[in-house]
């Protein structure tokens, strides 16, 4: 490959990282996390020099991330260094996909597009990437591909049968498939079969998942659901108290609000409420300050007559 066809890759880098800024955190378009896989495999795979493109890769996605996810932890409360460098950190796995995918396509690739197979390597590397973090992270599946498409409610569907992992597979698959079209020039007979193949599964998850949701009865009856977040600005101070060694005010702080939490969830129950979800990480402190926590929310919750998603 000549440095003219290797010239416009910064370009498709540029995209790549326009397009990631979309693809989860604040933002979260669906078809950003569809289109953004799309540009950094053709960067990668065109660039001559595998080690430099892999340093640019990693950069485009880093401050990707950090921009989406600009403040969207309490980190930031302990120090404004501590988010950038997380997300910049946790970038680096998500290079592994396109490496393989480039070893592959090296080996497998000449003057032809490849075999029909190799339109796999790249999906299947990123569906076990994910996965893998999922179940030996701590932190579980947050930051999962899959949750990119949680505006898009018909291929949600598909989770029903193959959990997060089913999104993330179709997702790649759709980007390796993209540039199978675009090596061949968009050549029918090179990228028939991959792109029937792609087409037709994917026809088949919409299509059951449309189904899913237009079968579904309708609801004899209705219940009012209620919910309600944590002041972020309270709860980063309080981490902060935590992280300065103020254990004593921070404990004092959080039964304060562990007393405001409750206080609200009976407010909401008596205005007619009957199901009131709190977010992840409702409850903080010590074994026993939490168990007295949901010890309260229990009773309020039998004598309200709700059910509290604590």
């Amino acid at each position: 490959m000549d440095a003219v066809t290797r010239k416009p890759t910064f370009i498709w880098l540029a995209a790549f990282a326009i397009l990631y800024v979309f693809a989860g955190g604040r933002w979260g378009v669906p078809v950003a996390a569809w289109l953004a896989p799309v540009f950094a495999i053709r960067f990668f795979r065109d660039s001559a020099n595998i080690w430099r493109a892999l340093l640019w890769l990693w950069l485009a996605t880093a401050v990707a991330s950090i921009i989406a996810s600009y403040h969207t932890t309490t980190l930031h409360f302990q120090s404004e260094l501590i988010e950038p460098v997380l997300f910049a950190v946790m970038s680096l796995p998500l290079l592994i996909p396109f490496v393989v995918d480039r070893v592959f396509h090296r080996r497998w690739v000449g003057d032809r597009p490849g075999p029909f197979w190799l339109v796999f390597v790249y999906p299947i590397s990123v569906t076990a990437l994910d996965f893998g973090s999922a179940i030996g992270s701590p932190l579980g599946s947050w930051g999962s591909l899959a949750y990119s498409q949680a505006g898009s409610t018909a291929i949600m569907q598909v989770t029903a049968i193959t959990g997060l992992s089913g999104i993330v597979f179709i997702v790649s698959w759709f980007a390796s498939v993209a540039n199978h079209m675009w090596e061949s020039e968009f050549r029918w007979r090179s990228v028939k079969s991959s792109v029937v193949l792609f087409a037709g599964v994917l026809v088949a998850v919409f299509g059951i998942g449309y189904g899913r949701l237009a079968l579904i009865d309708p609801p004899g009856a209705t219940v009012q659901i209620g919910g309600f977040s944590l002041p972020l600005d309270e709860v980063g101070s309080m981490n902060v108290l935590w992280m300065r060694g103020a254990e004593d005010e921070y404990h004092k702080a959080f039964k304060v609000l562990n007393r405001r939490e409750l206080a609200q969830v009976r407010v909401m129950a008596q205005e007619g409420a009957k199901i009131i979800v709190l977010q992840e990480v409702a409850v903080q402190g010590h074994q026993d300050e939490v168990a007295e926590m949901l010890q309260s929310a229990a009773r309020i919750a039998h004598e309200e007559g709700i059910y509290l998603a604590l």
